[in-house]
């Protein structure tokens, strides 16, 4: 496991170190090719109506200032569930580099859970995985601790794991990013600027939106002035969405929400796109607070209805949102 690159995002009315320590803790998971800070504006708008909490954001492996893929996580990249407990575990250790007693403000116990856990861990798409993951290795814990009869506390599951637009059984579709942003990356050392980078996406079939949002992930090259190259670890990322894609966590989910500790957010009609033969498995689940459908809304639900995001996780859940 690895402490990722990460970045707290707080309330101004948060005055002091105390209050900062004392400031319940949320993570923020972005998907595949994004980073931490693509959920900068959704966490400021989360503080600024939980002024009590702060938000952790993280750049998974392979992508912003993280590390690349270990050996491990390309070697078991044909075993989803085994990737996505390891990126799991690099989010547990990086909660415990930015809260514990070497972080440049600890968090006070009663902003966590339990063992350190955090009270609130949401995930987009491919980082709702990475945050069911999370969840379900405490969950476990948890269970084989009161199973064996130990006296040591158990860890604190997450009061609420929200999945937005993130379907836990396997996909099969491979975004078209991906394998353009692989050719663009095979065919180039580096860059003149960010308007080559978008360039050469385009060419490669990328619509200039998405272009222009992947050109941001570059970073200058040592010893080469200003030329760039890109932020991703290009092959992780393949084995990483590979195994995220052949990952079924469905168990996952009837765990968690058998004690109301999961919501998920559904962008689009449920039998159509991704969703596609996924009805039942949410109406098993549903007790009416854990699935949310937002049909008119595309997968990037932070982007395209925000106000009705986070409507539903913060008004109609209260202070366990």
């Amino acid at each position: 496991m690895s402490v990722l690159a990460h970045k707290w995002v707080s309330s101004g009315a948060l005055s002091g170190k105390k209050a900062f320590s004392e400031a319940r803790v949320c993570v923020l998971l972005h998907g595949i090719l994004g980073s931490g800070r693509n959920w900068m504006g959704p966490a400021r708008r989360i503080v600024a109506a939980r002024p009590d909490w702060k938000v952790l954001l993280v750049d998974h492996r392979c992508h912003g200032d993280s590390p690349p893929a270990s050996a491990s996580i390309m070697s078991a990249s044909s075993d989803g569930r085994a990737v996505m407990e390891a990126c799991a575990a690099d989010v547990e250790a990086t909660v415990a580099a930015a809260t514990g007693d070497a972080a440049p403000t600890p968090s006070s116990p009663s902003a966590l859970l339990p063992c350190g856990g955090v009270p609130i861990i949401a995930g987009h798409s491919f980082g709702g995985k990475i945050a069911l993951a999370y969840s379900h290795r405490r969950y476990l814990r948890r269970r084989a601790a009161a199973a064996g009869g130990e006296s040591a506390t158990p860890p604190g599951v997450p009061l609420r794991t929200w999945l937005f637009d993130s379907v836990p059984g396997p996909r099969t579709h491979v975004p078209p990013a991906i394998p353009a942003l692989e050719r663009v990356a095979a065919g180039h050392a580096c860059f003149e600027n960010r308007a080559a980078v978008q360039s050469a996406l385009q060419e490669e079939g990328l619509d200039p939106a998405t272009a222009a949002w992947l050109a941001q992930s570059v970073r200058k090259l040592e010893g080469e002035g200003r030329r760039l190259v890109f932020s991703y670890d290009v092959p992780g990322v393949r084995a990483m969405y590979e195994a995220y894609s052949r990952c079924d966590m469905w168990d996952a989910c009837r765990d968690l929400s058998s004690e109301g500790k999961l919501g998920i957010v559904v962008a689009g009609e449920p039998e159509e796109g991704m969703w596609k033969g996924s009805g039942d498995k949410l109406d098993a689940i549903d007790d009416g607070r854990t699935v949310c459908r937002m049909p008119h809304s595309g997968h990037n639900i932070h982007v395209d209805d925000l106000d009705g995001l986070l409507k539903f996780v913060l008004e109609d859940h209260g202070d366990n949102w």
